[in-house]
């Protein structure tokens, strides 16, 4: 009889120990789970790992809108920086590849351009379902120029995006990015910007990338 008191007695302490183990392990889990947009945010500061695709009107991309793959980082600051953006698929937006014999100066430059990066800016909105959708600020930073040029390349992204496209996956550290490159603008140093009226056909990227 004592016996089967003391094994009932040590089974209860060692479901009681598990319950408090688990009710700490829970409080734990739900302090560090971000929950506002600030702290998602943040939570999403750090490499990743990917797929780019790209499509324009007329055409889809060889690799599909997966596309091809692709490292890169947000920073504290909430910046996309892509360090070796393909903005040589930005090409596919100039229809006015220039006249007979002479390439278009943006075509040529965008075709030249080797490992330079993209930053893009970005936002959180609503938070639902272990998901936070993105927005993105309607313009980009491409530090690219021709050689010996006195200009830089800022992209304008087309601001009716469909949100539900774009949205960070809180449980699975993973980002789901769609935009729309709709128009590209020659920023002199010494002042004063131009639209490239030969980039006229836009271009959506399709990034999907997780966290490492």
């Amino acid at each position: 009889m004592k016996r089967t008191m003391k094994t009932a007695i040590m089974a209860l302490c060692t479901f009681a120990m598990l319950a408090v183990t688990a009710s700490c392990s829970s409080d734990k889990n739900e302090a560090d789970y971000p929950k506002t947009t600030e702290q998602v945010l943040n939570h999403m500061v750090g490499e990743y790992k990917g797929t780019l695709g790209f499509s324009t009107t007329t055409e889809t991309a060889t690799d599909g809108a997966f596309g091809q793959q692709i490292s890169w980082k947000i920073d504290k600051n909430h910046n996309i920086i892509i360090e070796k953006f393909p903005y040589v698929t930005l090409a596919n937006g100039v229809s006015k590849q220039g006249v007979v014999g002479k390439m278009s100066v943006l075509f040529q430059t965008l075709l030249d351009v080797k490992d330079a990066p993209l930053y893009i800016v970005m936002a959180g909105s609503d938070i639902s379902d272990n998901r936070m959708s993105l927005n993105i600020d309607p313009l980009f930073y491409a530090p690219l120029s021709a050689p010996n040029a006195d200009y830089e390349i800022v992209g304008s992204i087309k601001k009716a995006q469909p949100i539900s496209n774009s949205y960070y996956n809180i449980n699975e550290s993973e980002l789901y990015l769609e935009f729309t490159v709709e128009g590209l603008i020659k920023k002199h140093k010494h002042g004063g910007v131009k639209w490239q009226k030969d980039f006229d056909k836009p271009i959506t990227y399709y990034l999907r990338a997780k966290k490492q």
